[in-house]
């Protein structure tokens, strides 16, 4: 009987790379964790004595990730997975320097190459350039075992458009969906819900949200991975529930995994809803330094963003000016997203602090051109926060300024963002424009004050965050009562919670 051929060592670890691709088919950035980390970057299995002598790189938080010693270790193989680990765990730089170091874009004849040269452009992007990320959406699909282990029949389409959900680009993922013939709702649930935020369809973006919350973990994978729950609080601080935004953070946290970029900017937002500077303060330097310790510089835009304008709200205009140096650094001018934020930030920031408005002298340009870029993007929630900018910064009463002011209050409105409809009829208070429709006005006050109320904010917290008198909230929450027949604040929370005709919004 001929004896039966015996794999070679080559074939072996050919096994065991496929192996370790279907388990992280599976699991995602948390098997990326469990199964690369002990078993291809230790490189056990090799019986290679020069392995374990090979330099370790570090990863984020002080964690050991000696992915440059596997690449060293045992080829072409064990450093494609290393790739692949350091893409699932959002380690951009570091897969950037897998790629280069071992010239894996250069192996013309290797399977994997369409994957790593996938990987490439959304590192590159995360690291603040998209220019190849958007040269490759001209491409045909790339075809790769780990894309379709990965990322299904989609592959690389599904790559490259969750990394334009990442960047917020919602007219070049509808163009590259639309050019592979396909439409939003083929992308993963995940995908669907940051598709919705973008395109302003927030009911149903939440609807989804919740299922998702209530039915699966968070996606694995970077960079969409920490979006979830960072958008979710968006839509419901913006719609006057802070306790409920702060608690999709909180899940956030202990969902465990890593993620591309914790949602420090909405950590802010609350906190500066709640007038804590400290702690909006706190809360990004945070943010910053673990976007640093990772290399993860695109995230980083908003952080610098929120943080320019908080030193210019406290009269540090030097310390603005640091931040948005470090905005334009981040990629403030990279695409046109970067550069709108950009423009936002110099906006606020000038309009809070005058001193600062001496060292930005071109500022009052910056309101049409931020206008027409919101424009161009065609995000609801986008345009209608730089409408109010634009509004705010613009000098006197005019008709183009009560124009944007009621534009922007038209949009909110559609969004339910009843906390930004009541900061928009501030402004027009102050510009002296008067507000759309007086008695719809009013009971949008009402409701929320009562969802505010439904929360557990005193009238004290209620008149700080909304920049109103506390007899104000104290009478508005009377003739409420009277209305309503409503006697005590915790008949009024459970009216809002359980959804009392008198407490749903309108439309």
């Amino acid at each position: 009987m001929p004896e039966t051929p015996q794999p070679t060592p080559s074939e072996h670890r050919r096994k065991r790379s496929l192996s370790r691709r279907g388990a992280l088919a599976a699991g995602g950035a948390v098997a990326a964790g469990a199964v690369l980390t002990p078993a291809v970057f230790a490189v056990t299995d090799s019986g290679d004595d020069e392995a374990e002598s090979a330099p370790r790189s570090e990863g984020t938080g002080g964690e050991d990730f000696p992915a440059t010693r596997s690449a060293a270790a045992t080829g072409t193989g064990a450093a494609v997975l290393a790739v692949l680990a350091a893409s699932l765990l959002g380690r951009w730089s570091e897969a950037l320097g897998l790629i280069e170091r071992g010239g894996l874009d250069q192996e013309h004849q290797d399977p994997d190459r369409a994957f790593v040269t996938v990987v490439r452009e959304t590192a590159r992007a995360m690291c603040g350039d998209p220019a190849e990320l958007y040269r490759g959406l001209r491409e045909p699909p790339a075809l790769s075992p780990v894309l379709s282990a990965l990322y299904g029949p989609l592959g690389s389409t599904l790559v490259r458009c969750e990394a334009l959900l990442a960047l917020g680009d919602l007219r070049g993922l509808t163009a590259c969906l639309r050019r592979h013939g396909l439409t939003a709702d083929r992308l993963p649930r995940h995908d669907v819900f940051l598709e919705q935020f973008l395109r302003g369809a927030w009911s149903e973006a939440m609807e989804n949200g919740r299922r998702l919350l209530v039915d699966s973990a968070p996606a694995g994978r970077a960079p969409v991975n920490s979006l979830l729950h960072g958008r979710m609080s968006c839509i419901l601080l913006a719609q006057g529930w802070p306790a409920r935004a702060r608690t999709v953070l909180g899940l956030a946290r202990s969902a465990g995994g890593p993620v591309s970029c914790p949602p420090a900017a909405e950590e802010a937002a609350i906190h500066r809803f709640h007038h804590r500077a400290p702690k909006v303060r706190e809360v990004l330097r945070r943010g910053l330094a673990e976007a640093a310790a990772g290399d993860r510089v695109r995230g980083t835009g908003p952080l610098w963003s929120a943080l320019a304008v908080q030193e210019a709200a406290d009269g540090h205009p030097e310390a603005a000016l640091t931040c948005l140096e470090e905005l334009r650094r981040a990629g403030g001018a990279a695409d046109d997203i970067g550069r709108l934020l950009h423009l936002r930030t110099r906006l606020e920031a000038a309009a809070l602090c005058v001193p600062l408005r001496r060292h930005l002298p071109d500022v009052s340009s910056d309101g049409p051109e931020a206008v027409g870029l919101a424009r161009h993007l065609g995000q609801p929630y986008e345009l209608a926060v730089t409408l109010l900018l634009a509004a705010t910064a613009a000098p006197g009463t005019g008709a183009g300024r009560r124009q944007l002011l009621w534009e922007a209050y038209e949009h909110f409105g559609r969004l339910d963002a009843l906390l930004w409809r009541h900061r928009a009829r501030l402004a027009m208070k102050d510009a002296g424009v008067p507000v759309p429709g007086p008695r719809d006005a009013a009971r949008e006050m009402e409701l929320l004050v009562a969802r505010m109320v439904a929360e557990g904010l005193s009238n004290r917290q209620l008149a700080t965050s909304l920049d109103v008198s506390e007899t104000s909230v104290s009478s508005r929450l009377n003739r409420m009562f009277r209305r309503t027949e409503i006697r005590s604040r915790v008949e009024l929370a459970t009216a809002v919670v359980t959804g009392a005709p008198a407490f749903l919004p309108r439309g």
